[in-house]
């Protein structure tokens, strides 16, 4: 009964349900705006290269700057 729990609380979480409501509108409508001819044929590779730089730049900065010692590290 512990899974069914998760799942419950996982789907009567209102953020969870906002990121899956978003997510799937996000994808509904580049699938329709691509049909429509909106875009062209290799805007979602485009759209992936621009996405996976962003990731990789943001996370590559984050882990990349100096870290200051905790208060922990400083009282010993």
């Amino acid at each position: 009964m512990g899974v069914m729990k998760a799942v419950t609380t996982t789907f009567t979480n209102a953020a969870i349900i906002s990121s899956i409501t978003s997510t799937v509108f996000i994808i509904l409508l580049g699938f329709y705006l691509r049909r429509r001819g909106t875009f062209g044929e290799n805007f979602g590779k485009v759209l992936t290269k621009v996405g996976l730089k962003s990731i990789f730049e943001t996370d590559f900065k984050r882990h990349s700057e100096p870290r200051l010692p905790s208060t922990a590290q400083i009282n010993h």
